[in-house]
């Protein structure tokens, strides 16, 4: 009986340990670590060095591509990093084509310039050390044909060029355009007023303007992409009479006489009490109450310090050489008193 008991309880303890070892979590065999890549250490120059040897290549990611055929930005250490972690659905693009747009920002080396390809409405800027259109065309793999792109093949690359490239039906379309000439005037008090003569005569320029015809929803719009000084126009030169004029706000008037009057001012609650001026209208600044019989009604003048007017008005004290002004505020009223001027009928 004690030894049954003894083997039941050896048998417990044996249940007891398998079962705790079922619920430990299995491992597999250790396998070699696959190795560990620090992201910045693709940039394996420092900017000293870089400076050094920027002249001779560029670098994409963690890979020196000689200048002679990179098109590519230079990258620093933190966006050398910054490109070791990006996903392989980003990367796929730029590694197909191996062109990567340049940061506006960024120095370059020397030799490269920045240029701007615009394909079908995208713009995309490039660093690049290539001398033609055509080349750098090539260096990025765009196709293209001669006639899409503007300007040609042929033409030398420049600082800030922006090279247009569009589709199967749209077109370029260059034209010469006049620009107008600008005209100087010299008062001359001994010609007649209103009349001019020709000193020096003008010349209208030139633009040439490039205009890119692009298809829309089934219709060709003009779009202007390039406008160019090829002659610069030259301004005319004309005497301008100014005999028996007066000048004023919107330049030199004639007129027909001048009369030195005795001027005073009135506003609304002087008049009649009507509201309403001798011909009937309401009155307003630019009305001037005369002698109708030395003034007709509805002449027109100009008077210095009170602009415009026309004879609308009169009064039983204006007679002969006295007219009123009339104001909106009794103020400016106040402020012009009576004083002696010159009119001018015109």
């Amino acid at each position: 009986m004690r030894i049954v008991r003894e083997h039941s309880v050896k048998t417990v303890l044996l249940l007891a340990v398998l079962a705790a070892a079922a619920m430990l979590p299995w491992y597999p065999e250790a396998t070699e670590a696959a190795p560990v890549v620090n992201p910045a250490a693709a940039y394996t120059a420092s900017s000293r060095d870089l400076q050094k040897q920027q002249a001779a290549s560029l670098v994409v990611g963690n890979k020196p591509v000689p200048a002679a055929v990179a098109t590519t930005p230079v990258q620093r250490p933190a966006q050398a990093a910054a490109a070791a972690k990006t996903t392989a659905k980003t990367a796929a693009p730029a590694a197909r084509s191996g062109q990567v747009a340049a940061v506006k920002s960024q120095a370059l080396p020397a030799g490269f310039i920045r240029v701007n390809v615009k394909k079908y409405g995208v713009s995309r800027v490039y660093a690049t050390a290539k001398k033609t259109v055509g080349e750098l065309l090539q260096d990025l793999g765009i196709t293209y044909q001669p006639r899409s792109v503007y300007p040609g093949p042929s033409t030398p690359l420049t600082g800030g060029m922006v090279i247009h490239i569009v589709g199967r039906y749209e077109t370029f379309e260059t034209v010469m355009e006049p620009v107008a000439f600008a005209t100087q005037y010299q008062d001359d008090k001994a010609l007649a007023f209103g009349k001019t003569e020709v000193i020096t005569a003008g010349v209208a320029g030139e633009d040439k303007v490039v205009y890119q015809n692009v298809l829309r929803n089934g219709v060709f719009q003009r779009e202007e992409i390039m406008r160019e000084r090829t002659q610069e126009p030259q301004t005319a030169v004309l005497k301008r009479g100014v005999a028996q004029s007066v000048n004023t706000s919107s330049g030199p008037i004639g007129y027909k006489r001048k009369i030195t009057v005795e001027a005073s001012a009135y506003t609304l609650g002087e008049g009649s009490g009507t509201g309403m001026t001798s011909i009937g209208i309401i009155p307003y600044e630019g009305i001037v109450a005369v002698d109708p019989s030395f003034i007709p009604y509805y002449t027109k003048m100009y008077i210095p310090g009170y602009g415009f007017a026309m004879a609308g008005d009169t009064g039983g004290a204006i007679r002969g050489y006295k007219i009123d002004l009339f104001m909106t505020s009794y103020y400016r009223a106040i402020q012009w008193g009576r004083r002696t001027i010159d009119i001018y009928i015109l």
